[in-house]
């Protein structure tokens, strides 16, 4: 999410909007931490234990959102359910500042039904009352639309966009140096995870499709509490955090993304495999959440009691039982598609319109 809010405010800054951008500084952006790119303090010890995040920023990080919210125009946050997102629309309505809601995730079902539970009573209680409130509202995604938007028929589906230079098919050469230099052997076919390692990304099918695909080997780029290096398993290799660039080298690199996320929006990573030419694995109601894309990927859904896994290893091995030829053209068509789809260009002048400046008088942000 924040590399989706860096992004965005690269995006707004080119349209001549002044941008304060301000998050926590614990997670691994490409972003600088600046005057306009606030980095706060917080303590995120129940995501590192459970998964779940829940960032707590303290009172200095609390004081400082509230003096940058007094200098902007508008207020753009990102999700509801956050503890500084809620203070931050707080803030916004104490000091009289619109505040434009973008929501990336509706109900999320946790295999803990406390969890569960909290988290449903969260989007009743919080997530309903930021919406109905809101000046603009913007989903990601229909899924996400459609489990808390009635409330705003007026809401926006205005997908994330994708970065075309970075993210785009590499040659034939070009991908097999790659597999030559990331792979532990560039003859097995290499599965792909990319985010991170918490219970709603699909770890628990992942596990099982590892240990049932024996043939294949399974990397993991991110980070997370639940470790797949811990699994025991002589295919599966973990990767920290990488660079934008260093992410496409990846796509280009494997064979296929498998992501069997459940409970959220688009997952950014998808619409960069894409972009790359990588055809993705992905979970039935992900794949519905953005037009045109569930008629170009490998979908089913996502049983994390595991029913289905093996319903998703045939469909992991029709594919790579499928042709170099085919793949190769699945691939052109792949990257079209996103680059036709997606642009920040077009997400970020959607956003403007939807704050309505004044041309001659930019609000700031």
């Amino acid at each position: 999410m924040e590399r989706v809010a860096y992004r965005l405010g690269l995006e707004l800054k080119s349209l001549d909007i002044s941008v304060k951008w301000i998050s926590a500084g614990t997670d691994s952006v490409e972003r600088p931490c600046d005057d306009d790119w606030l980095c706060v303090p917080c303590w995120n010890g129940i995501e590192q234990r459970t998964g779940i995040p829940v960032p707590i920023w303290g009172v200095r990080a609390l004081g400082r959102l509230w003096r940058e919210l007094g200098r902007v125009d508008v207020l753009i946050v990102h999700e509801s359910l956050y503890m500084p997102c809620i203070a931050a629309a707080l803030f916004a309505g104490m000091r009289r500042k619109p505040y434009l809601l973008i929501q990336h995730v509706g109900d999320v079902p946790y295999k803990s039904r406390f969890v569960s539970l909290i988290v449903s009573l969260g989007n009743r209680l919080v997530t309903s009352v930021m919406v109905a409130h809101a000046r603009s509202v913007v989903f990601i995604s229909a899924a996400v639309r459609d489990h808390v938007g009635r409330r705003r028929p007026d809401a926006r589906l205005i997908p994330n966009g994708v970065d075309a230079v970075i993210f785009a098919p590499a040659s034939a050469a070009r991908r097999d140096a790659l597999r030559r230099g990331l792979l532990r052997d560039p003859n097995r076919p290499a599965l792909l995870f990319v985010g991170r390692f918490v219970e709603k990304k699909g770890l628990g099918m992942l596990r099982r499709l590892a240990g049932v695909l024996q043939a294949a080997d399974w990397y993991f780029v991110g980070d997370g509490p639940m470790r797949p290096d811990e699994w025991g398993l002589s295919n599966v290799f973990v990767k920290s955090h990488l660079a934008s660039a260093g992410l496409a080298q990846w796509y280009s690199a494997a064979d296929l993304l498998v992501l069997p996320s459940y409970g959220e929006g688009f997952p950014l990573v998808v619409q960069e495999a894409l972009a790359c030419g990588l055809q993705v694995a992905i979970g039935s109601e992900v794949a519905v959440s953005l037009p045109g894309v569930s008629e170009r990927v490998i979908h089913l859904p996502v049983d994390e009691a595991g029913s289905n896994t093996s319903s998703w290893k045939n469909a992991i091995e029709a594919w790579l039982d499928m042709g170099d030829d085919e793949r190769a053209m699945n691939a052109l068509i792949l990257s079209d598609f996103a680059r036709q789809s997606w642009s920040w260009r077009a997400a970020a002048e959607a956003y403007r319109d939807l704050l309505d400046p004044d041309p001659d008088h930019p609000a700031s942000i």
